[in-house]
């Protein structure tokens, strides 16, 4: 299209627009109008009515009455409302005794009608009545209302002026106001923060008592978009939103001391408007947060990158009283340690495991009263992790944890896990050749002495027969500080095991590889001491750490496929 017609269509649909927005308030003016006039003084048997409506903007109503008792007295009444909020088919007259009304319902009995009484706030209502003096007058005011509500529908749509990702951040920052609620008010300021998504909202509460400012920070990319909603509490009205999955992702300062984390988030009004325009903007603003925050992730194309970048996020952490000490390797293969410190202890841990051995989908950001982790867990729950703690084996674990200091890093860090997972997984290679004759060889040199504590288990793989790589023998003795135990052995065909039955099991602080015979059927047979036992099913072989479990896993399946039959 050329660039001249483009913008002359644009100006055209905007002035279209301009021009279908002033009828619609036009209209809407008029039957408001209409409906100022049809509100008269009420005279009953015991009390008289002198009402007033007005209109402060489009839409909205503010109709006020005093009611006088037969002694003079008299109370004051107002009522705010929004006739968009009205249901049509809810409107109706109604008489009680001497007097004669029209009811005006709020659309599924939300409570969005502000009541005042001589001058204070009062709880919020799903009901206005307005008095008339007979029923062709309440007739009449039910009418007007019935007619006013479609434009004024269309009015409330279309009032706001806002939009993009920035325009409506400005807006909130232009449109959070301060609350008073009778002898409380409620200043409130909300800005961008650090990250793209996140906010800063400050509340300061304050009463007959005194002050207290409290500061959430959050990004919008974690709110449940569906939950964004009104609530009303007796005379408060606020919006509400609540993170996906309530997760605990809100940070809290509370008097300038951190809180825990929590799941939702309540910003006050001061009427429905605010409120309605507020639930509008959120709705509209957190699709857009979610694009941006997913764009300025960091980027990695290999496991180096994805961890040395990941290394930038799990440094020193301080949560309260505690400090986290936190290295790691930069390699697949990873040494991670980290020492736990407060005013009295000191623990160190030192985790060994391989990126490659982590799930990606179950591991996750966490959070647990003021701390915010990534709870990292291996695959299948498999124990492959090894643990020192205070520099003394501890055994093997399915999971650990790395410490941050906000729900932003820990964001950062799990995408770059997860690369760092992918990339690992990718890059591994088997430590020997393809080949049965190769793979014999690389277990024979491979499955040696393992000690734990004072405990040495001494073992040896080897052939039964020159030449034979399925004739196999293995060889193991206890040694402990008490002397030696039993000389066991077991002598097996390599074809005659289960490839799909090599596994890696804990037992304490020990790590196997296990393996079974086809069908689980006893036919390996095993000396102890040099005497005859009964045929076994089932050898384990002990391994030092998580990356020879790997290997000889993966040899032992190779070598097993390599030697059996062709079927």
């Amino acid at each position: 299209m050329n660039p001249l017609k483009k913008y002359y269509l644009i100006i055209s649909l905007f002035l279209c627009c301009l021009f279908i927005n002033s009828a619609l308030a036009q209209d809407l003016n008029a039957l408001v109008t209409k409906l100022q006039q049809a509100v008269t003084p009420v005279q009953t048997g015991s009390k008289n009515y002198e009402a007033t409506l007005e209109s402060p903007q489009p839409g909205t109503i503010k109709y006020a009455y005093d009611e006088i008792d037969q002694k003079g007295n008299r109370t004051n009444f107002v009522y705010e409302f929004n006739l968009a909020d009205i249901d049509p088919y809810a409107v109706r007259e109604n008489t009680q005794k001497d007097v004669i009304s029209s009811v005006l319902a709020v659309k599924n009995k939300q409570k969005l009608v502000k009541v005042y009484k001589n001058k204070e706030v009062q709880s919020y209502d799903d009901l206005v009545v307005i008095y008339a003096s007979n029923i062709e007058s309440a007739r009449n005011i039910s009418d007007l209302v019935k007619k006013a509500i479609p434009p004024a529908e269309k009015v409330a749509a279309s009032r706001l002026k806002v939009s993009g990702y920035d325009g409506m951040i400005t807006w909130l920052g232009n449109n959070v106001k301060d609350v008073t609620l009778g002898t409380k008010s409620i200043g409130q300021f909300i800005s961008k923060f650090d990250e793209p998504g996140t906010l800063l909202l400050r509340q300061r509460e304050t009463d007959s008592k005194g002050a207290v400012e409290t500061e959430y920070t959050f990004n919008l990319a974690d709110i449940n978009v569906n939950s964004v909603m009104f609530k009303v509490a007796g005379n408060k009205f606020a919006i509400t939103m609540q993170t996906l999955q309530k997760a605990k992702y809100i940070g809290v300062m509370r008097a300038g001391e951190r809180r825990p984390y929590v799941d939702d988030i309540t910003i006050n009004t001061n009427n429905v408007d605010e409120a309605r325009d507020l639930k509008t903007v959120f709705t509209l603003l957190i699709p857009l947060a979610v694009e941006k925050v997913k764009a300025s992730m960091p980027a990695a194309t290999t496991e180096k990158e994805a961890l040395t970048k990941l290394k930038t996020y799990a440094g020193n952490v301080s949560l309260g009283p505690r400090q986290y000490e936190q290295t790691m390797d930069q390699q697949c293969a990873c040494t991670f340690t980290q020492i736990e410190k407060d005013a009295k202890t000191t623990t160190s841990h030192v985790y060994q495991f391989n990126w490659m051995d982590l799930n990606p989908v179950s591991s996750v950001i966490d959070v647990s009263g003021e701390k915010v982790f990534l709870d990292l867990q291996m695959n299948n729950k498999d124990k492959l992790i090894k643990h020192e703690k205070n520099d003394k084996h501890d055994g093997y674990d399915s999971e650990f944890k790395i410490y941050f200091s906000s729900i932003e890093n820990a964001r950062r860090a799990k995408v770059l896990a997860d690369k760092a997972i992918e990339k690992c997984a990718s890059s591994y290679k088997d430590p020997f050749p393809a080949d049965a004759k190769s793979v014999v060889t690389w277990l024979r040199n491979n499955i040696k002495d393992v000690t734990n504590d004072d405990v040495t288990l001494k073992q040896g793989l080897e052939l039964v027969e020159d030449g034979n790589v399925n004739k196999l023998k293995y060889t193991r003795t206890e040694l402990n500080s008490k002397g030696s135990g039993a000389v066991e052995v077991y002598e097996f065909n390599l074809s005659d095991l289960n490839p799909l039955s090599v596994q890696t099991d804990v037992k304490l602080k020990w790590l196997y590889i296990s393996v079974e015979a086809d069908f689980k059927s006893k036919i390996i047979k095993y000396y102890k001491d040099g005497k005859i036992q009964p045929y076994a099913a089932k050898i384990d072989f002990a391994v030092s750490d998580t990356e020879q479990a790997r290997a000889v896993s993966n040899a032992l399946k190779k070598g097993i496929k390599g030697v059996k039959p062709a079927k």
